[in-house]
């Protein structure tokens, strides 16, 4: 699967974030890396879990920084799930990072 070279991250964190963030891809992550994988990335100057919520072939920022690991090797969201929150987040001006956490994980839909 040709994810590109960056992964969009949202991150799980204690403050409602606007957006994803943009984390590279590194080489031995890219042939296992899909769409509603949870994630290790840092943020700030801490470790945080995050759902790869897109790819893409450039950054809107010049550095980034990696993806850490996968945390679960199977994805743990649905890409309609992901689709789902991104609605949500459009229909009730909620950013995503607060629509992810409502959605069952794919081992209970």
């Amino acid at each position: 699967m040709d994810t590109g070279s960056f992964a969009e991250v949202v991150v799980n964190v204690e403050v409602a974030l606007a957006d994803a963030y943009h984390y590279h891809i590194p080489a031995d992550l890219r042939a296992e890396l899909r769409v509603g994988h949870l994630v290790e990335v840092e943020f700030g100057r801490r470790l945080a879990q995050g759902i790869v919520v897109a790819f893409a072939d450039s950054a809107p920022v010049e550095e980034t920084k990696p993806i850490i690991g996968l945390i679960d090797p199977d994805p743990v969201l649905w890409p309609w799930q992901i689709d789902l929150a991104r609605w949500l987040s459009r229909r009730y001006l909620a950013p995503v990072s607060y629509t992810h956490l409502t959605l069952p994980t794919s081992d209970l839909v």
